[in-house]
């Protein structure tokens, strides 16, 4: 039946009360409990009925308690009993399928009568309403109305004004699920998942936090870098080398029990170590003979494999009498790749010139945020000879910075700096971008640019927006995927097969090409290179500057096409410089050759002029 204008009103005046107790201004700064209770008591009131009750169901459903009651006559609020569906089905069954249960006479209804001897008539309960109470989308609970003595025909104004309170219930319910939750994932995001230590971000706000709230005092940080890790990852497997990196992060943890400093993992193959408030020098060199310990002794991994791990420290201390870094952590990490090179396995100490170099690198990584904001970066184009056919194939897209004050920059100074920050995505997409663009260009003057080559990063293969990202870029601006040509490295199809081989495959059948970069640096393996749906490997440069004349060079050269062969693929040396490179290479049956020897990389205007030559 529906409702007349006079209950319309009564409940629209009810759903504001509920509002106000949820969200209003007296709701500030009260906790769940007291909004509960505030509920409980404006149904009872509201309604006119003896008790109203917030019943939750337990994990397995079978059993419901009341958690909270409230009890007009005594203005008492307590709990109930709990209740099974052992003996109770049919009640059980009424609250999954019917939800609202409406019994009228609650004593004879087959819903609730099972109720009768052990709870209703008890408490002389004559009339209930249950409606559901809802948590994280499944069914948590009832809101019970209780009615004492008389039978009580429930009418739709009843019906209506409880669901809403229950919803009002379940709302609340919803939102502490949601700062559960949010506690939680802000717990995790603090955390390595691997080896349960603090991660980077975490750790450097411990480092900046003691450093501000102890000033004046000496605080000492290291760093463990693992040497060669990836190599134990190559030669044991995933499984192994993250159960090493595991073990590597107990002993950690036993490093800070006894010197009450803090560990984290930095990065993929670094540990971390902060060590606040030092007292002696003797105290930070126990600290630091244990950190370094930590790799001193082989460590027994699953499958009863014992795996010994070399490490380069590195040291930063942050002094009262000296100038504060802004980022302690990133000078450590400039020491630790200097060690490494020039001292592998030993200690390095943060000294005056790598502060200077820190500074260097610090204004480097602002320009390149900069460039990357404001599209600085350029794409330059090396063409591509074709030793069989004699002709100039296609062109390779080379990343080039300009710099406001350093000039022209080449891709070594940066693209490392790129990566560490994070921004290899953004600068692949704009290579995509500015490639696409150039060659859609070039095509439209009649110029047969062939394939252009572009780099994919690991960050671009691995998102899974990439094949709609490049579909995007040809159709605006009107490039046939066949003019296109996507690199990757060998390095990155060793990691997550199933994804690489799923993105190129989708970006194969739009007929862009595939290939293969710096073939013979990554260790990839055979049976899966063959598996993916690549036309081309690029010998890698370092393989062709000792040609003709190095053995070794000559051997593995000789491997990589062999294996091509095999493969059914054809080959790109890359880096030939000069006729003795180029006359061996195509006595070998190299297919393309690329290099200063044919072409040096140039801007598009001068690549324009290039192709304008040859048709000439």
């Amino acid at each position: 039946m529906p409702f007349d204008p006079a209950n319309l009103t009564k409940l629209a005046a009810r759903h504001q009360r509920l509002m106000q107790i949820r969200y209003g201004q007296e709701s500030i700064g009260i906790g769940t409990d007291e909004k509960l209770r505030r509920i409980l008591h404006f149904c009872a009131d509201e309604m006119d009925v003896a008790r109203a009750g917030l019943w939750r169901l337990n994990g397995t459903g079978d059993a419901i308690a009341c958690i909270l009651q409230y009890e007009r006559g005594r203005h008492h609020y307590g709990t109930g009993p709990e209740l099974s569906e052992r003996d109770l089905p049919r009640y059980f069954v009424a609250l999954r399928n019917d939800r609202i249960i409406n019994a009228d006479d609650a004593q004879n209804d087959t819903r609730t009568s099972e109720l009768t001897e052990t709870y209703l008539k008890p408490l002389q309960i004559a009339s209930l309403l249950d409606c559901p109470i809802f948590a994280g989308g499944k069914l948590a609970g009832v809101l019970c109305i209780e009615v004492e003595g008389a039978v009580r025909q429930w009418s739709m104004l009843d019906i209506s004004f409880a669901a809403a309170a229950a919803d009002a219930v379940s709302a609340i319910n919803e939102q502490n699920l949601w700062e559960e939750e949010r506690r939680y994932t802000s717990i995790l995001e603090q955390f390595d998942s691997l080896t349960g230590l603090i991660n980077r971000r975490s750790f450097q706000q411990h480092v900046f936090q003691d450093i501000a709230s102890a000033v004046g005092v000496r605080h000492v940080l290291a760093l463990l870098g693992l040497d060669a890790f990836t190599a134990i990852n190559d030669k044991y497997g995933q499984v192994v080398a993250n159960n090493a990196l595991k073990l590597l992060g107990d002993r950690a943890f036993r490093v800070c029990a006894v010197h009450g400093c803090l560990a984290g993992r930095i990065s993929g193959d670094t540990l971390g170590f902060w060590l606040p408030r030092t007292k002696n020098q003797r105290q930070i060199d126990e600290f630091l003979a244990d950190v370094r310990a930590i790799v001193a002794t082989p460590i027994a991994t699953v499958y009863g494999l014992s795996v010994s791990i070399s490490g380069t420290t590195s040291v930063y201390y942050h002094l009262p009498e000296q100038e504060a870094v802004p980022d302690p952590i990133l000078a450590a990490e400039i020491v630790l790749k200097n060690t490494k090179r020039d001292n592998k396995g030993g200690v390095g100490i943060f000294t005056e010139r790598s502060y200077r170099q820190l500074q260097d690198k610090s204004r480097l990584v602002e320009d390149i945020q900069t460039a990357l904001d404001h599209g600085h970066f350029s794409a330059w184009y090396q063409p591509i000879f074709d030793a069989r056919r004699r002709f100039y194939t296609g062109v390779e897209a080379l990343v080039r910075w300009q710099h406001p004050e350093l000039g022209l920059l080449p891709p070594a100074r940066f693209l490392p700096l790129v990566a560490e920050i994070g921004r290899s995505r953004d600068l692949g997409h704009f290579m995509l971008a500015q490639a696409c663009g150039d060659a859609a260009s070039l095509l439209r003057d009649g110029l047969d640019i062939g394939r252009v080559s572009v780099n994919l990063s690991a960050e671009q293969l691995y998102n899974n927006q990439l094949v709609a990202e490049i579909q995007t870029l040809l159709k605006m601006h009107g490039l046939p995927g066949t003019h296109l040509e996507l690199e990757v490295i060998e390095e990155v199809i060793s990691r997550d097969f199933e994804l690489v081989n799923m993105q190129l495959s989708k970006l194969r059948e739009a007929g862009i090409g595939i290939s293969v970069d710096d073939f013979g640096t990554g260790y990839s393996s055979l049976s899966r290179l063959k598996l993916l749906p690549v036309q081309k490997i690029k010998i890698d440069k370092s393989f062709i500057d000792g040609l003709p004349y190095s053995g070794n060079d000559a051997s593995i050269v000789r491997s990589i096409i062999a294996l091509g062969r095999a493969l059914q693929l054809e080959l790109v040396a890359e880096g030939v410089e000069n006729s003795g490179q180029s006359e061996w290479l195509e006595h070998e049956g190299v297919d393309y050759l690329q290099g200063f020897l044919y072409a040096k990389p140039m801007t598009v205007n001068e690549l324009r002029d290039f192709l304008k030559k040859r048709v000439a």
